[in-house]
């Protein structure tokens, strides 16, 4: 009988994962950066509201972590963000064939909803050169995502393995 009542206590926990998934990371190792001024790519004309959040909390990132914006930085911040539902794969064509290169992820137990992947992927260059200095991405998917919370979330991710300024 005891057995019973702790089946059903921790059974809503069991649905949790329908609707709650790990987040995708791929960052570059630990980096700390020579050069401390940044300016952004501003390579989009009409910018949406989750490009100008994430932009404003990369900003915020990488000044807590001691580097300044500046309009003629020496680092160069580039950001691509997308947003897709879970249920479509994303594939280029190549010289081979076609190659996929974000999978679709329909695959969970008692889904109650549809669910979006939002990703985020955030660039650092040298300006003089166009050295490649560090590279952070992170996916979310998620039923009910909340632009705001996820792009914060999402940018403070993709900026976690770059060291702080001394």
């Amino acid at each position: 009988m005891k057995i019973i009542k702790y089946a059903f206590a921790f059974a809503p926990l069991s649905l949790l994962p329908a609707c709650n998934h790990p987040l995708e990371t791929n960052l570059s190792a630990p980096t700390l950066l020579q050069n401390q001024t940044f300016q952004f790519a501003n390579t989009v004309e009409n910018r949406s509201h989750a490009y100008v959040l994430a932009q404003q909390y990369a900003r915020d990132n990488l000044i807590k972590r001691g580097y300044r914006h500046a309009d003629e930085g020496q680092l160069y911040v580039t950001i691509t963000l997308s947003e897709r539902d879970a249920a479509s794969s994303v594939s280029v064509q190549k010289d081979q064939g076609e190659e996929i290169i974000s999978e679709s992820s329909d695959d969970v137990f008692l889904k109650f909803c549809e669910d979006n992947v939002i990703k985020l992927s955030l660039k650092i260059y040298n300006i003089r050169d166009g050295s490649l200095h560090y590279e952070g991405a992170a996916a979310q998917r998620r039923c009910d995502i909340n632009q705001n919370n996820s792009i914060r979330y999402l940018t403070s991710v993709a900026l976690s393995n770059l060291l702080p300024q001394r």
